[in-house]
């Protein structure tokens, strides 16, 4: 025992000499008065001498505590210490002054001044603080303003705000009352300010360490004030190591909080500081119009890491529920004791009973904790009011202790029942609407509940160990209380899955069924439902993505990661998002279809078990769970936003791929289980990003589905794209090219040559049957292949062209010969490694081609003759001699016999030309320059003979001969025209006009003929000027509509021609070539838009004039290819050129296309009559629909006011007004009633206020990327102005015109009173709120318009059957149906399933051009005609309306044949899709009133206090 007490000796005498430095009888028992009286200060002076106080003597006094706040020492030695300590200084001021009261009050006083003894300081007094056996004295020893001086001067480590470089130099400006709640926080950072970083990072490693090693659970005030003094560290730090120190001792706070439940009160408040930190809004979110700041990154790594560490850490407390039973009537008794004190009040100096109490806790201590985390349950959480209510106890400062205030009563929240789920539902609540902030808090979302679901399961796991050693126990024990616990346990947790056998180790099955995930997943996956369906859109796209995030990890979050407690989880998210399919917003729609593609996946990897669950899910209608995949995709492939575009083709990834692999579906039904021309539709997008996922879906499902209508599809549609004019979809491509052609012929190639067999290469499917147009993608595609390969193809795919050449060469019949390697060869050919075939090999094919041809071999493909001469052409240079004279003697056989058919004639006189050229080039053509000219004159004499012959009537029978004849005198006359004379063109020109007699009687020549003469002819004009000026009046004459189509269509081609050549002499004749854009035949139709465009494209004509109002007819062409083509044209190439074209036109189509000249200065309808479509509504409709979707807002509010103003304003001009038409049918009935449509269609939707939720997603897309806020603020301020002219426009020029009407209709009966009331209405509706002012004062139409939208909106909530789907209660916040769309019915994309629309909340009801414009009624039906439009116009099915553009800001483009590549700069255009509407898209936008039933019964007077405070009800957050 010597020893010990030798140590005890050491101890406190170190602690005495350490006191003796401070000399502790300085202090006044004043100081400790003082003390207790600035308990509430934020500054202290006790008047106590400090200045012989050194770091040293302080650092002395710590070194003596440690060994007892280490636990080091006995309790007799800590006894002693308290002894001493408790007992008088006994000399100087403090002589009968407790000695501990006198070190506290020195220590204070340090405290307070700033400085570098504060680290000694307050390291000194958390090591008292830490001592053994401080609890027993913790009334005096713990000091709250102490503490908080230790606490407030670590804010020198706090960050001050953010702020954007450009306002770093701007004064600050803002209100009074943002100055006065700043006040204190500025002062903070001023006192801690005052020390420097490096005392305040010290001071904090001691905090740290104190509360790690001592806590503060016995005192809730003190571990308020610390946690949130630590937390503000956390959110706000000056750097990665302050916050890190700081998240340390918050762990040790928690840790060191003692049982379970107080573990959980501390643990709560902790993750409830932090709170900001993880959702990053610990500073304005308005200072940043970038990218999100780095310090908001770090803060938030720094708060997750700590909130994961606290989950690890005390499972038992922050993962294990309550239990909680509601009391009777919550929340709607209000409160009838008096509240409880939210602070401990100030006593007086040295009372006792103040200082017999100080050891227990106040309730205003535990006042900031005691408010729980709002774990809100029910949907209506989602409103700001329950987010207010929860987040309350955040938002208490311990700071106010001693504050008074009276507060309502509200329910308590369950949040400390269950904190980390309460969390995590708080960070889906509570997360600014902006992109990168909703990211980061997904990822949190799902890091944190994966954390929960392991540490979950290994709480399971040491629950059912500790079971299973329980009844070992059992088994070798008879102790009653061990069988009891035993029994207990088994009662209660039923028969526990084990992980292994009780007899053994082997692995056993769980004997009863297991939980689907884990407690507190299925929890927060409930909640998830719930939040799925709330009004609020930014949570609604929150939910969705944390849904898709759940899935990736639902393998995690499974209970036990079992295959079938996946599936379900998988199961019931899945149910969830395809609800939300249908959902009005496009970010929500698009995230949720990509949900769904990976819930297929994750279903795909649960093991086979699952097969049954996905058969039925995809198979059976009739399954609860039914998922319509086709229609979910189509509508989605048709949605009008590029992000649900994409997502469609992502989901059809993802189930190819299921369908495949885990359902065994054969490729035939494979092929057909989706809709295929839908797929094709989106490669012609105009999103780059749809482009290139679809040209990835459709080579997925060429691998997967190898059918010919696949690689058809395949052809069509990837090929075309090798040229897109974007360079990241032209590069997809032709990694698809290389994919799908140029790697299987290489590897097949290099295959047999490793093998060394003989090769034999097997075409691949895709190359069989291609048209010419695939054959020049064929061909640009390998070029720019080669180009991306420094100008070379693979060697082993030359090597495999070359032995398909040898194949053809062998007995191979002609039809088997492959053009589309031909093709390919010509193309290599025509780059440098033109070696790769030899002349010999490539003369040897002609050869054998042209026997097997001249001996009548047929069903050779189309083409191939011409590739073949195109090869030899490019391998003549390089040809021998004696090779190149039998070429030039084949082709000069075959040319003048008249045999070789016209499609080879050009290049056949291509090769001649080749082959002149290099004898010129070797000097060997003068020894054969009379030997050619021979042979030209002796052609000539041929061909002279020939036409002599047919225009003598002798030879007509020799149809081909005649027309071989005529094609190379055109030839001919390209190469030279000095050799051809009069008499042969007057010949040509006979033939061509069919003026040929015999005997008197004209012998008429076949249209062939006649179209093949019209060519030469054109082909001489070409080269002689004087002849074009003679016959283009001939040209012109035979574009007549009783001449055949041969003629007039190679009559155009040579008009096209002749205007590049000699603009001004064809200028006159545009409108005769105008005039064919309304042909019956649809080829000769599309020929001449495509001419036509070329020559605008190039400017040899204007867009002008009855040009421009004929190319807009088109725009309604029943013809598809020829509709897609021309908007194309508009969209790519005129529009962009002149983008107010459309604006300053309008009017004069409106009249145009009804026929109708009764406007003065709009006279586009003279000498337009035959494009008149004033019998055909629905082509009007798709013709103002094409040209509103490239017009912007400001060009529509101009054409919204020159129609008013100028069109409606016309019949009620009192000097000279037009005459108010009497019937619809008319010209001029049908002009007004397009007005009145116009005026008040959804396409013509004016919307400058605020931005509705789902109108817009490129701001939900981008909103968190560089500038993107800066470009909203902007927007905001733009539309804020325009706004103002549009609400000043509409009440000065636009309404009282309207109203001026309405009155002369009313007087004249007449039958246009419906459309226009209607289009009041829906122009006033964005206005109902100013209705008197708008109107002028005039309050009985005030009250009218007020009454319609009023009676809207109830008709929608009646509840029959027969109400749109998007109709909803403009009810405010509260009802599921109005709070979010409500989900179909059935699983899958229906039309029932779309967005709930407030409809007197402001939200436009505005219908579809192609809904309201309907044929005009006949003179005997009184009432309108709903039928379709007149035959053969496009949208005239039976109970459909025209098809709708493809939706884009450039209105679609359409894809040229290879012919036209020609027409811009672009050589690939894009096909515009039109997709059929049934009057309301998909988004959910806009209602179809037409056909509604109205209920019948008397109008029943509005009360005016009503009506008012109806139209003043606010708008759902969730209704656009």
């Amino acid at each position: 025992m010597a020893p010990k007490a030798k140590s005890v000796g050491q101890h406190l005498a170190a602690v005495q000499a350490a006191c003796r430095k401070l000399r502790l009888e300085t202090v006044s028992p004043k100081a400790w008065t003082a003390l207790r009286e600035a308990e509430v200060a934020f500054s202290l002076d006790l008047q106590v001498d400090i200045d012989h106080v050194t770091a040293a003597n302080l650092q002395a006094l710590a070194t003596a505590l440690e060994p007892s706040s280490a636990g080091s020492i006995s309790a007799d030695e800590a006894m002693e210490l308290w002894d001493w300590l408790g007992q008088a200084v006994g000399e100087g001021k403090a002589k009968s002054m407790p000695r501990v009261r006198a070190l506290i009050s020195i220590l204070a006083q340090v405290l307070s001044q700033p400085g570098d003894l504060l680290p000694a300081a307050g390291g000194a007094y958390l090591a008292l603080l830490a001592a053994e056996g401080a609890d027993q004295q913790w009334t005096s020893l713990f000091q709250p303003v102490v503490f908080r001086q230790i606490m407030r001067s670590l804010r020198g480590l706090r960050r001050g705000d953010l702020k954007q470089k450009r306002e770093k130099n701007a004064d600050a400006a803002g209100g009074d009352d943002a100055a006065e709640a700043d006040d204190n926080e500025v002062e903070g950072e001023k006192e801690g300010s005052s020390v420097s970083s490096q005392v305040a990072l010290d001071l904090l490693a001691k905090v740290s360490s104190f509360c790690s090693k001592r806590g503060l659970g016995s005192s809730a005030e003190a571990a308020a004030l610390a946690i949130d003094e630590l937390a503000v560290l956390v959110s706000k730090p000056v750097d990665d190591a302050v916050a890190r120190q700081a998240s340390m001792g918050l762990v040790g706070l928690v840790a060191r909080a003692g049982g379970l439940d107080e573990t959980r009160r501390v643990a709560s408040a902790v993750i409830r500081a932090v709170l900001p930190a993880l959702l990053m809004t610990q500073e304005r979110l308005t200072s940043f119009q970038g990218a999100m700041p780095r310090p908001l990154q770090q803060a938030r790594a720094t708060a997750l890491n700590l909130v994961s560490a606290l989950v690890k850490s005390h499972p038992e407390a922050l993962l294990t529920p309550t239990a909680y039973t509601p009391g009777k009537d919550e929340g709607a008794v209000e409160e009838t004791e008096p509240p409880k004190k939210r602070g401990r009040k100030a006593g007086k100096a040295g009372e006792k009973s103040k200082e017999d109490g100080e050891g227990e806790e106040s309730d205003g201590g535990a006042g900031a904790e005691e408010e729980d985390i709002a774990a809100t349950q029910d949907v209506d959480m989602a409103t700001q009011e329950a987010v207010t209510a929860g987040m309350e106890g955040a938002t208490q400062d311990a700071g106010t202790e001693g504050e008074k205030r009276p507060r309502r009563r509200r329910n308590r929240g369950h949040g400390m029942d269950d904190p980390v789920v309460a969390l995590l539902e708080l960070i889906c609540i509570m997360t600014p609407d902006r992109s990168e902030w909703r990211s980061y808090a997904s990822d949190c979302v799902i890091t944190l509940l994966s954390e929960a679901a392991d540490m979950e399961r290994k709480l399971a796991l040491a629950a059912r160990s500790g079971a299973l050693l329980t009844r070992r126990l059992v088994g070798k024990t008879k102790d009653p209380a061990t069988e009891a616990d035993a029994e207990a346990s088994q009662q209660q947790d039923g028969e526990p899955a084990l992980p292994i056998a009780e007899g053994g180790g082997e692995l056993v099955s769980a004997s009863a069924e297991a939980p689907l995930a884990s407690a507190a997943v299925e929890r927060f996956v409930a909640f998830l439902s719930r939040i799925l369906q709330s009004e609020r859109v930014c949570t609604r796209v929150l939910a969705t993505e944390v849904a898709v995030g759940s899935l990736e990890r639902s393998g995690r979050l499974a209970q036990g990661g079992s295959d079938g407690a996946r599936a379900e989880l998988v199961r019931r998210l899945l149910v969830s998002l395809v609800h939300r399919c249908s959902d009005a917003v496009p970010t929500v729609r698009g995230k949720a279809l990509g949900g769904v593609s990976a819930a297929l996946q994750s279903l795909a990897k649960c093991g086979d078990g699952t097969e049954h669950l996905l058969r039925k899910i995809i198979f059976e209608p009739g399954h609860p769970q039914y998922v319509d995949l086709p229609s979910l995709f189509k509508a989605a492939a048709m949605d009008e936003k590029p992000t649900a575009r994409k997502s469609a083709l992502n989901l059809l990834d993802a189930a190819l791929a299921l369908l495949h692999s885990h359902m065994k579906l054969s490729g035939e039904a494979l092929g057909s289980f989706f809709d295929l021309n839908v797929l094709a539709s989106l490669s012609a997008d105009e999103s780059i990003l749809v482009r290139k996922s679809c040209i990835s879906s459709l080579s997925l499902l060429l691998r997967l589905c190898p059918l010919p209508k696949v690689h058809r599809l395949w052809v069509q549609n990837v090929l075309p794209l090798v040229l897109d004019v974007e360079a990241t979809v032209s590069e997809r491509a032709l990694d698809e090219l290389e994919g799908a052609v140029v790697n299987p012929m290489s590897e097949q190639a290099q295959a047999d040559l490793k093998n060394r067999k003989n090769l034999h290469i097997e075409l691949p499917p895709v190359l069989h049957g291609l048209d010419s147009e695939a054959i020049e993608y064929l061909q640009r595609g390998l070029k720019q292949v080669a180009k991306r390969n420094e100008g070379k193809l693979p060697k082993h795919f030359l090597v495999a062209i070359v032995a398909i050449v040898k194949e053809c060469l062998s007995p191979l019949p002609l039809r088997e010969w492959p053009v589309a390697v031909w093709s390919m060869l010509e193309e290599v050919t025509t780059s440098s490694q033109s070696d790769v075939i030899s002349f010999d090999m490539a003369l040897d094919a002609w050869v054998r081609f042209s026997k097997l041809s001249g001996a009548g071999a047929g069903g050779f493909p189309a083409g191939l003759g011409t590739k073949i001469l195109r090869v030899l052409e490019q391998l003549i240079p390089k040809a021998p001699q004696d090779r190149m004279n039998e070429l030039m003697d084949s082709l000069c056989g075959a040319l003048s016999s008249f045999t070789a058919p016209t499609s080879m004639i050009r290049g056949m006189t291509a090769a001649i030309e080749r082959i002149e050229a290099t004898w010129k080039a070797k000097r060997l053509y003068a020894e054969r320059a009379q030997e050619r000219a021979a042979w030209r004159a002796s052609f000539l004499k041929s061909i002279q003979a020939s036409l002599i012959a047919a225009v003598k009537g002798e030879a007509l029978a020799e149809q081909s001969r005649l027309e071989a004849a005529l094609f190379s005198l055109g030839e001919l006359a390209m190469l030279d025209m000095s050799i051809i004379s009069d008499g042969v063109v007057t010949q040509v020109q006979t033939l061509a006009t069919n003026t040929v007699y015999r005997d008197g009687s004209r012998v008429e020549t076949s249209p062939a003929v006649r179209g093949q003469a019209f060519v030469a002819l054109g082909k001489c004009c070409l080269k002689k000027e004087p002849l074009a000026k003679k016959a283009v009046e001939l040209f012109v004459l035979h574009l007549s509509t009783s001449e055949s189509f041969v003629v007039r269509n190679n009559v155009l081609i040579v008009l096209g021609d002749l205007c590049i050549h000699y603009t001004s002499l064809v200028d006159r004749f545009v409108p005769c070539m105008t005039g064919l854009l309304r042909d019956t035949n649809e080829l000769l139709r599309k020929q001449a838009a495509m001419i036509l465009a070329s020559l605008l494209a190039e400017d040899f004509i204007k867009l002008r004039g009855s040009i421009l109002l004929r190319f807009l007819y088109v725009l309604s062409d029943p013809s598809d290819v020829v509709r897609s083509f021309v908007e194309c044209v508009f969209a790519r190439i005129l529009h962009s050129r002149n983008s107010t074209m459309f604006a300053q036109n309008f009017l004069d189509v409106i009249c145009a296309l009804n026929g109708w000249c009764g406007l003065a200065n709009f006279r586009g309808a003279e000498g337009n009559e035959e494009f008149s479509l004033v019998k055909s509504p629905g082509r009007r409709a798709m013709v103002y629909r094409f040209m509103l979707s490239l017009m912007s807002s400001e060009q529509k509010f101009n054409v919204c006011a020159q129609i008013v103003t100028t069109l409606l304003a016309a019949f009620v001009d009192a000097e000279e007004a037009t005459e108010l038409p009497k019937t619809t049918a008319e010209p001029a009935g049908q002009t007004l009633s397009d007005g009145l449509v116009l005026l008040c269609c959804k396409e013509m939707r004016i919307c400058f206020t605020t931005q509705r939720a789902g109108q817009e997603d490129e701001d939900v897309e981008g909103g968190g990327g560089a500038g993107g806020d800066g470009k909203q603020s902007a927007a905001d301020a733009t539309r804020g102005v325009l706004n103002y002219v549009l609400k000043r426009n509409m009440a000065e020029n636009i309404i009282p015109v309207l109203v001026q009407l309405k009155t002369l209709m009313e007087a004249r009966h007449s039958p246009f009173l419906k459309q226009l009331r209607h289009c009041l209405r829906e122009i006033l509706r964005d206005f109902k709120d100013d209705l008197p002012a708008m109107l002028a004062g005039d309050q009985h139409l005030a009250a009218e318009i007020a009454f319609d939208l009023q009676k809207e909106g109830a008709d929608c909530t009646q509840g029959d059957d027969h109400a749109p789907a998007s109709c909803a209660p403009d009810s405010g916040v509260g009802t599921e149906a109005s709070a979010a769309p409500a989900p179909s019915q059935r699983s899958g994309y229906s039309s029932s399933a779309t967005a709930a629309l407030p409809q007197l909340g402001g939200h436009s009801r505005r219908i579809s051009l192609g809904t309201m414009m309907r044929p005009p009624p006949s003179p005997a039906a009184p009432t309108p005609i709903v039928d379709a439009d007149a035959p053969g116009t496009p949208g005239g099915t039976d109970g459909s309306h025209l098809p709708k553009a493809r939706r884009s800001s450039m209105g679609g483009a359409g894809r040229e044949p290879a012919s036209v590549q020609r027409l811009s700069s672009s050589a690939a255009k894009k096909r515009v899709f039109v997709e059929a509407e049934e009057g309301e898209s998909a988004a959910g936008g806009d209602v179809t009133m037409e056909g509604k039933k109205r209920q019948g019964g008397k109008k029943k007077k509005v009360d005016d206090t009503a009506e008012k405070q109806h139209m003043k009800q606010p708008v759902t957050a969730g209704g656009a």
